[in-house]
Parts: C-alpha cells; structure tokens; sequence
C-alpha cells in the first residue's frame, strides 16, 4: 500500500515538473492507404491498410524485391491491431507473415545474419509508460519468409541503497554499478522515502524492455550488429537512474545472438 501512495505523489511530482509520460505515440510520419490491387494474393484481413513499403534484394538473386509493411485496425487507434510483412520477388511470387501489434511501425534493412541479402527488421512502439517498442526480425530462405529471434534484453537487478544511491548489476556481464542519487534527494525527500538517509522500506530498481534496437554497421562482414538501449528506473519509469547499451552480434555457427558488450549510462540529472 505504501508503494502504491509513493508512486501516486511521484506522478504528481514529475507532472508538476513537465516531466511526465507522454502516453501514446503519435500517429504515422506517412498516411496509411487502403491496400493497393495487387496485395489479394497475400490472403490478408478486412481492413488492412499499406504503412510502408521499399524495393530491395531479400532474396538473395541481385533483384530488388518489393517488401510491404501492412497493418491491421478496425478504429481510428495509432494502435494497429495486426501487422503484416509482404515481400512479393520480381517473379510475382508472395510470401508473408504476421508480427504482433503495436504503434508507428516501421521497417528496417540490413544484413544482420551473415546472409548475402538484406533481412528486414520491424519495429512497433508498444505504448506504455515505458516507451519500449517490440521487435521482429525476418529472412527470405527456401522460399519462406522465416521468423528470426532478435536479442533477449540484458537482466538488470538493483535497488535503492541508504544515504540516496542505487545499486545495479547486469546479469549478463556480471558488471556491478554502484550509482550517486542525491541530484534527486528533493523529490525523494518528498515521498518520504527516505528518513535520516535510510530508505524506510526496500525498493528494487525496474528494467524496461528495449526502448531502441538498432542496426550498428559492421564493415568487416559489410553487414550489421544490432544496439539494445534499456531504461533503468527507479519508484515509476519516469524516474530514469541509467540506460543499458548493449551491442548484439549474430554467431551463424550457433544461430543466435551473441551479447559483444554491455555498459551502462548513467543519468546525472534530476528527475
């Protein structure tokens, strides 16, 4: 009960300071249209619309492809309900599949896998207080669009310590961090956290999905690594004690995402 009246007067706190949530993101840079003729034979539902779409080669044949991101809603929401990858070759023949739902989806080409064509990368905003996003990596092979994994995020553990510090460690990497708080002691102070510089109750720090997962250019292999950014919060997320960057390389012998390095940002302003 005290947790829950400690994370109500830091809202009103962060509020008070124009530092709050935003909620929902906003609508799409492009304006959705109505599926142009031509995309029946991918079989998608009612009330599909195209989002975005580019010619590239993912096939692998040196021939720029035509990839389409579509999206799913029956109301005027920015949350799409469904999304849809269609990839349809300079033969005509479609190929599809389906991803989570999510807001401003986007596509993104390169070659994380090591294959000779570009994979393509989706991302949705989920829209929560967290401001993470969801995201679905695929791959033409065999003449299937196939689902690929993309990196877990990187385990954090924490919690507040006495005398205004936080204590992190990523799990991954077993690297311990021991971080400076008090920039934050007035609104802490406030909440009643703390009394005599001790926390009055434990708090454990929360670790967000990821907020980015970005393509890193690999010029040896002429192709992309893949950058996590995690935030690291305190009593609610608006109150941002670090970000985790962490740079993911894909092992083709083993089929799957290596974590190269991991370190964390730290944020040094208040709240």
């Amino acid at each position: 009960m005290r947790k829950r009246v400690l994370i109500f007067m830091l809202c009103l706190v962060l509020a008070g300071s124009g530092l709050a949530g935003t909620g929902l993101a906003a609508s799409l840079g492009q304006q959705p249209i109505p599926l142009p003729d031509g995309y029946q034979k991918f079989n998608l539902p009612n009330n599909s619309y195209l989002l975005e779409s580019k010619r590239i080669d993912v096939t692998g044949d040196g021939k720029p492809d035509l990839v389409s991101l579509i999206g799913k809603k029956d109301s005027s929401s920015v949350y799409w309900e469904k999304l849809f990858v269609a990839v349809e070759n300079e033969a005509g023949h479609p190929l599809s599949a389906s991803s989570g739902g999510g807001s401003n989806p986007r596509l993104t080409f390169c070659g994380f896998t090591g294959r000779k064509a570009a994979d393509i990368l989706v991302s949705a905003e989920t829209g929560g207080s967290g401001g993470t996003s969801d995201y679905y990596l695929y791959a033409v092979a065999e003449d299937k669009l196939v689902s690929m994994p993309v990196p877990p995020p990187v385990q954090v553990t924490g919690n507040l310590q006495d005398n205004y510090a936080a204590k992190l460690t990523l799990e991954n990497t077993q690297q311990t961090y021991e971080i400076d708080l008090h920039d934050r002691k007035p609104y802490y102070d406030q909440l009643h956290m703390y009394k005599a510089g001790k926390l009055v109750q434990p708090i454990s720090l929360m670790a967000n999905a990821y907020s980015e997962l970005k393509p890193m250019p690999d010029e040896p292999t002429a192709g992309c690594d893949l950058q996590g950014i995690q935030r690291v919060s305190g009593v609610v997320n608006a109150d941002t004690i670090a970000h985790v960057v962490s740079h993911w390389r894909w092992d083709p012998a083993e089929n799957k995402w290596k974590l190269a390095k991991a370190t964390l940002k730290i944020r040094q302003h208040p709240i």
